[in-house]
């Protein structure tokens, strides 16, 4: 474990190298650059760590799942260590393999929640850092666009609150995620989905 109380090179690195990495991606139906989400997510991290390593996998948590899957859990295990490269893979749902597309969105879901309790409260930080970080921006396009909002999403409305709900579930059964955190994100996922959707209620196309 790296413990620092500022910023050193070796994190100036990271943030360059997903500025790289993320470069033409944008949010979901935006112009936003992608890097505005990993800047969310390791600011939320940096206020509940001061482990080096979860802040650069926090910059780093969508790499391998958007840009280039092992080959990419291996670059960054080359330029920030076995550990960062670790974490990432633990934060990263099911990825494409050789000629062969990534699975469904359902069955990514079910695969990543199924690993989550029993994650090491490393990856639950970054993870609950990235939902809460998400969910603050569903709420913030639905006060402004209303139901429009899911439109930019696969599962639409259905889906999204389903996941939430399910993915808060997993979290509180691992008892390793800051309470804090955890409430932020509930009391957020409350004002956009105050009920919980079924499984078999799920209109998935």
């Amino acid at each position: 474990m790296s413990t620092v109380s500022e910023i050193t090179e070796r994190f100036r690195q990271a943030l360059d190298y997903a500025a790289r990495k993320h470069a033409m991606q944008t949010r979901k139906a935006s112009d936003v650059p992608y890097l505005s989400h990993l800047l969310g997510v390791c600011s939320i991290v940096m206020d509940n760590t001061q482990d080096e390593d979860v802040w650069i996998a926090a910059l780093l948590h969508d790499a391998i799942e958007d840009q280039g899957g092992e080959l990419t859990a291996t670059d960054i295990e080359h330029h920030f260590g076995k550990r960062v490269a670790d974490l990432v893979r633990g934060c990263s749902e099911m990825t494409a393999v050789g000629d062969i597309p990534r699975p469904p969105w359902l069955e990514r879901k079910m695969s990543y929640m199924a690993d989550l309790p029993g994650s090491e409260a490393a990856i639950l930080l970054i993870s609950v850092a990235d939902k809460l970080h998400n969910a603050r921006n569903v709420l913030s396009d639905w006060l402004r666009c209303g139901d429009e909002a899911y439109c930019r999403f696969t599962t639409g409305k259905s889906g999204t609150h389903w996941y939430y709900h399910e993915i808060i579930s997993r979290y509180r059964e691992s008892k390793k995620v800051p309470e804090h955190l955890l409430r932020e994100l509930e009391v957020t996922v409350e004002r956009f989905a105050p009920e919980k959707v079924e499984l078999s209620d799920l209109e998935i196309p």
